[in-house]
């Protein structure tokens, strides 16, 4: 929640200052977490060095990476988003959806340089409806991994495209700061999600009401992202 919080503010700074001072700055703290998680000794120093002092080093990590790209790129913009995401796939390797989500990062940034960030978007809120559906369904061990695998698509096409699709249709003269509040609804989701859930897990006693309301949510998505269109004309930088 802090990350993307402070990630509108450190996009707003990005576009006026550049990236160079604040990943500095943000590098810092991020290995300053580290380091100070590894004293730990009370659970109110888990907050404090996990939550407010990683948080900040992390609020850069998707912002100021992918906006910088935005910036510098236009002909493989697609390309380049989807490489630099390769390398946030968010320690994951472990698991299926990890791995998968790391192919589906670059395979979405090639696609985006195809045909556009806007169907790449829709084509991958349709995956991640379809791997909700299939959810409800599963009750033997493949179906879980075959639901891995389409999530994982699913969610690293969404990482990647982000970025381009801000810059696509809003330019790129305020990127930091529209992408920054475009990743913080989605860490504010992330954060209030899990809460949600466990919640109607007590209820319910299972989970399957909350991966109905996460595939009515990514219906809701897919209309809204179906709807947008260009405010204006994207500048086009050098590179």
């Amino acid at each position: 929640l802090l990350m993307g919080f402070l990630g509108i503010g450190i996009g707003r700074l990005n576009d006026r200052i550049g990236p160079r001072m604040l990943m500095t700055l943000t590098g810092v703290f991020f290995g300053l977490g580290y380091l100070l998680m590894s004293r730990l000794a009370a659970v109110w120093q888990l907050y404090l060095f996990f939550g407010i002092v990683f948080g900040l080093g992390l609020s850069s990590i998707d912002v100021i990476a992918l906006s910088t790209v935005a910036r510098w790129f236009v002909r493989k913009r697609g390309f380049v988003t989807g490489i630099v995401k390769v390398g946030t796939g968010a320690a994951g390797i472990l698991s299926a959806i990890g791995g998968v989500s790391m192919a589906g990062r670059f395979i979405s940034g090639i696609a985006i340089d195809r045909i556009g960030s806007k169907r790449v978007m829709l084509f991958c809120f349709i995956l991640l409806i379809a791997a909700l559906l299939w959810l409800q369904i599963a009750n033997m061990l493949w179906m879980l991994y075959f639901f891995a695998a389409i999530y994982g698509l699913a969610h690293g096409g969404f990482f990647t495209t982000f970025s381009p699709v801000v810059a696509e249709f809003f330019g790129i003269k305020s990127h930091g700061a529209l992408f920054g509040i475009a990743m913080f609804s989605g860490t504010f989701g992330g954060a209030i999600g899990p809460f949600q859930a466990c919640y109607i897990f007590d209820i319910k006693a299972g989970y399957a009401l909350a991966v109905w309301i996460c595939a009515l949510m990514a219906v809701l998505g897919l209309v809204l992202i179906s709807l947008l269109k260009p405010v204006g004309e994207s500048q086009t930088p050098i590179l």
